[in-house]
């Protein structure tokens, strides 16, 4: 085959057009920790999933972490455990697909090897395909020591990087006895709840307590609003001071109660709660 020739094939493959990932509006539907990797990806600072993979797919031990040094999609520590970010500088419009097809990707490189030439762009599998859905162990941590092996965790250099590292990070704790209320510290203590119920439903709901000031986590605490992100509904509560998350325990479980109380009921809503449901919805914003 002649140079030319050779290169024309080059063009015409060039512009072959790759089929777009499909968007998914609620990517991690279906696993039973779904909440978890929702706050991972979109507010969490530091933390992991650990997870195991089919027998397809090895049965290997992974983690599925809030982010990677450098935005990375993810590595292979030289332990062999895969380490894949849920928030990176890279995606397509389907999370689970960007996180299944990496871990694919990671399981078949060698303990340490980087991953190279990858592109999320391509089809590959959904996480629900490639991880088993039981005995998933959710850590929120105060460090990143997991971005390293144990045995590299004397090493000064290492340290000094992951202090670092750790100093940027926002204060986070999931909140007593809850499984998707999570507290942070900024200027104000803040309490984000990942809600897994229709968002159209919690509105709603959230509406009927709002009328009756009851959508609080308890005195010093108020409801603020709201967003939208991997198709669920996160309200956000301010507190008026200091709180600690185990402060909150109590307060989190009597809301609680009055949320679902509030969500079995089906009479329409009055004139007031309509109007304060549409200023729920006014002010709410959608994560991407």
């Amino acid at each position: 085959m002649g140079k030319a020739s050779r290169k024309n094939i080059a063009k015409k493959a060039a512009k072959v057009k790759r089929a777009p990932i499909p968007f998914v509006a609620r990517p991690f539907e279906g696993l039973p920790f779904e909440a978890q990797l929702v706050a991972l990806r979109d507010f969490i600072p530091s933390g992991y999933l650990k997870v195991k993979t089919t027998k397809e797919y090895g049965n290997v031990e992974a983690l599925l972490v809030s982010y990677l040094p450098e935005g990375s999609l993810g590595f292979r520590r030289a332990d062999g455990v895969p380490l894949v970010a849920l928030r990176s500088n890279a995606n397509t419009g389907d999370y689970s697909h960007d996180a299944g097809s990496v871990l694919k990707a990671l399981l078949e490189l060698e303990p340490g090897q980087p991953l190279e030439n990858f592109d999320i762009r391509e089809a590959g599998p959904k996480l629900q395909e490639v991880i088993e859905t039981t005995d998933a162990e959710f850590a929120i941590t105060e460090s990143f020591d997991f971005w390293v092996e144990p045995e590299k965790l004397e090493d000064p250099e290492v340290q000094d990087a992951l202090k670092r590292a750790a100093e940027e990070a926002i204060p986070s704790v999931q909140v007593p006895g809850t499984e998707s209320a999570f507290w942070c510290r900024m200027n104000h203590d803040f309490v984000r709840w990942v809600r897994l119920e229709d968002e159209n439903k919690v509105f709603d709901a959230l509406a009927r307590l709002k009328v009756k000031d009851e959508a609080n986590l308890g005195e010093g605490t108020r409801f603020i609003g709201a967003f939208r992100t991997c198709g669920l509904l996160v309200p956000v509560f301010e507190m008026e001071e200091r709180t600690e998350a185990a402060d909150l325990e109590k307060g989190a479980a009597e809301f609680e109660k009055r949320l679902q109380d509030a969500l079995k009921v089906s009479e329409s809503l009055t004139d007031e709660e309509r109007r304060a449901r549409a200023g729920l919805v006014s002010r709410q914003i959608s994560l991407r």
